[in-house]
């Protein structure tokens, strides 16, 4: 699991399995909450759930999330990082566009940060999950 990156959609079943392996391999391990259904509770999600720098200080934009949360992960001294989104279903059905650019942000993350360049040499070994539920 060490050399994966990217970002990944999985069945629950699958997702289990994943943040096993990841455990069992001393990955630093984040868990988003499920039943997120608008933006306000996914800025929320990301505040009291992930490593944010500098600290987020409001919820209207999405930009300054996408910096803070890359910052936050950036600084932190474990380079083998899972998030993990275990639900999505809420939000993919009541606000389709906050979840479209609330992904967006999370796709980007684990590339921009095994980017030598942007990390200062510093890369991360980010993987991104989404459970689909069945």
């Amino acid at each position: 699991m060490s050399d994966n990156q990217g970002f990944i959609t999985a069945d629950s079943i699958n997702a289990e399995l994943i943040v096993y392996e990841c455990q069992q391999n001393g990955w630093l391990i984040y868990t988003l909450p499920s039943n997120i259904c608008s933006k306000d509770q996914f800025f929320k999600a990301v505040r009291d759930n992930l490593p944010l720098e500098p600290p987020l200080q409001n919820k209207k934009s999405w930009d300054a999330l996408a910096d803070s949360l890359w910052s936050g992960l950036d600084s932190l001294p474990d380079s083998n990082i899972l998030i993990i989104w275990p639900d999505t279903t809420t939000i993919k059905t009541k606000a389709p566009e906050d979840f479209d650019i609330a992904m967006e942000i999370l796709v980007d993350l684990p590339h921009s940060l095994a980017n030598a360049k942007l990390t200062l040499g510093k890369t991360k070994n980010l993987l991104g999950a989404v459970a689909i539920l069945s």
